[in-house]
């Protein structure tokens, strides 16, 4: 059981560094299931695949926050079905860590950007609202 008020974060490991999520956003961390694609999408959308008896679209985190794509795809990280029926393709979903085990510091790039100081190195925070905003607005009709 953790504290009241307490945060704590899933730490993902990409070719190019480490990304946080917010574990209240998180349903689970699995190995990616068959992806079917998605004609017409773009390019960080893998696909959607079969989860828990939905049907969620798949985007590759690397791309989606650095437009690049990973050559090293192992996990997926299904965001909790309250927020939006994605799940994110990622390297590798290292561990938990408690907010009071990291040191947070605006990035010198982008002051609404948070990062995580950890031992193996500095985490950039994702802003799922921000993240499910931009999703969104590429599969708007114009």
């Amino acid at each position: 059981m953790t504290e009241e008020g307490a945060r704590s974060f899933l730490i993902i490991s990409e070719e190019e560094g480490l990304f946080a999520l917010d574990l209240k956003h998180v349903f689970k961390v699995c190995e990616p299931p068959r992806i079917w694609p998605v004609p017409c999408a773009p390019l960080y959308c893998r696909g959607a695949a079969h989860i828990n008896g939905s049907i969620c679209a798949v985007m590759e985190l690397a791309e989606l926050v650095e437009c690049r794509r990973s050559s090293n795809l192992q996990k997926m990280v299904v965001l909790h079905p309250g927020t939006i029926s994605l799940a994110l393709l990622v390297g590798q979903a290292t561990k938990i860590v408690r907010d009071v085990d990291v040191i947070f510091r605006e990035s010198p790039d982008d002051p609404a950007t948070q990062l995580l100081d950890l031992p193996e190195g500095t985490a950039c925070l994702i802003d799922v609202s921000v993240l499910v905003q931009n999703v969104e607005k590429c599969f708007r009709l114009p």
